[in-house]
C-alpha cells in the first residue's frame, strides 16, 4: 500500500514541476516575440545624430537656389570669388541641379549674406561645401552648422 502512495506523490511532483517550466518557457517565449515584434515597429536610428538647421538661412538658401528668391539692389562685391566658390561646389550637385545652376550669373546678383545662406542650404542639403572662409568672413560670418550632440 505504501508503494502506489509513493509512486502516486512522485508522479504528481513531477508532473507539477513540468508543468510550471513548461508555463514559464512559454511566457518567456511570448516576452521575447513580443520584443521582437517592439523592435520591428521601431523605426531604425542613424548612427550619426541629425544636425540642427537654422531654419531661415537655410530657407533664404533654399529660395536662392530654387530661383523663387528676388534679389534687391544692393551692392553686390567679391563677385569672381563667389563665382569660383560656386564652381567648386557645382560638380557636387546632382546632375539636374548642375544644368540650372549658373555660378558667373548667380555670384553678379548674391550679396555676402546670400551667399553665406546658399552655402549653407547646399552643405546642409548635399553635403558639399568649401573649406576655406570667404573673404567677407570678417564682415559677415558664415552661418556653422550644428552637431545636436
Amino acid at each position: 500500500m505504501r508503494l502506489p502512495f509513493l509512486t502516486l506523490t512522485i508522479l504528481l511532483s513531477v508532473i507539477t514541476l513540468a508543468a510550471r517550466s513548461f508555463g514559464s518557457d512559454a511566457d518567456q517565449q511570448g516576452s521575447e516575440l513580443e520584443r521582437a515584434r517592439h523592435q520591428r515597429e521601431q523605426p531604425a536610428q542613424s548612427a550619426t545624430p541629425p544636425d540642427a538647421v537654422e531654419q531661415a538661412p537655410y530657407n533664404l538658401g533654399h529660395a536662392i537656389f530654387n530661383g523663387t528668391y528676388k534679389f534687391r539692389k544692393t551692392n553686390v562685391n567679391h563677385v569672381p570669388e563667389k563665382a569660383h566658390r560656386l564652381g567648386i561646389l557645382q560638380p557636387g550637385l546632382p546632375e539636374a541641379e548642375q544644368k540650372h545652376f549658373n555660378p558667373r550669373e548667380l555670384a553678379g546678383h548674391l550679396n555676402d549674406r546670400e551667399m553665406n545662406a546658399l552655402e549653407y542650404y547646399i552643405r546642409v542639403k548635399y553635403d558639399k561645401y568649401v573649406t576655406v572662409a570667404p573673404s567677407w568672413a570678417k564682415e559677415e560670418p558664415p552661418i556653422k552648422v550644428i552637431n545636436s550632440r
